[in-house]
């Protein structure tokens, strides 16, 4: 199986705890990822734990499964 990685950098004018606990809550990810129809995280979420996500692309829906290698709280 092929691995992807993505490196992305946003400032964001909150308090780190703040963005942090609104960002590792996965439920959140239809408030900010386009397409996102639904989250199916391995809880709690940490270093080996998966997400299913399914999304809407290109007007067909998909899913993947996303491993979280790095989780390094309020970081």
């Amino acid at each position: 199986m092929a691995e992807a990685r993505a490196n992305v950098t946003v400032i964001i004018e909150r308090p780190v705890e703040e963005v942090f606990a609104f960002l590792s809550n996965y439920h959140n990810n239809v408030k900010w990822q386009t397409g996102i129809r639904h989250v199916e995280p391995e809880e709690p979420i940490g270093v080996g734990k998966r997400i299913k996500i399914t999304r809407t692309v290109l007007g067909r829906e998909t899913s993947s499964v996303v491993k979280v290698v790095t989780f390094e709280p309020n970081k």
